[in-house]
């Protein structure tokens, strides 16, 4: 009777074993954290332009045609997006992908005067951690400093739960005479 009662007790243990660690699995697999980001832009009579990629890869090319840019009269009033969209759209983080890297090209089209900019990258107040490489960039970008590449990277720490937040960075570009 004994051994009959070890035997269904491991056999018990191993079920028990095996069914817990199907749980664990099917458990760490259904975690998930996504990002929605998106950029606005305010603009002060410049003649600029904006590339916005992630991880490498070009999500948008903006130009800016607005107001009066030194004795260059601008036709067009508006925020021009040349292709894509104003946003980078979602970003999916897992255990092998932990961090996304936004970079910002902006440079001075003028053909007078410079651009001052500043980059403002989002809060992200989250129930897990997420670490942010850079704060707010501020600059100006002249005649001979036309370019400038300013990158973000937003790296996931803790896996503990699903999550969705939004990664929202406002750029501010404004026309300064030289």
């Amino acid at each position: 009777m004994k051994k009959k009662f070890k035997l269904f007790a491991t056999i018990g243990s191993l079920a028990l074993a095996v069914c817990m660690m199907t749980i664990g699995v099917l458990a760490a697999s259904t975690v998930s954290l996504t990002v929605e980001s998106t950029v606005s832009f305010s603009l002060s009579s410049v003649f600029a332009s904006v590339e916005g990629k992630l991880d490498g890869t070009s999500k948008f090319t903006g130009k800016t045609y607005t107001g009066t840019v030194g004795t260059n009269a601008v036709a067009q009033n508006a925020f021009q997006v040349d292709t894509g969209s104003l946003d980078f759209g979602t970003v999916s983080y897992s255990e092998t992908k932990t961090t996304a890297v936004y970079e910002f090209v902006i440079t001075n089209d003028a053909a007078e005067g410079n651009v001052n900019y500043t980059i403002t990258p989002p809060e992200m107040t989250t129930p897990y951690s997420i670490e942010l490489t850079a704060g707010t960039a501020t600059g100006t970008l002249n005649q001979e400093t036309k370019t400038v590449t300013v990158k973000y990277t937003i790296k996931l720490n803790d896996f503990a739960e699903s999550a969705t937040s939004a990664a929202d960075f406002d750029i501010n570009l404004t026309y300064v005479a030289a």
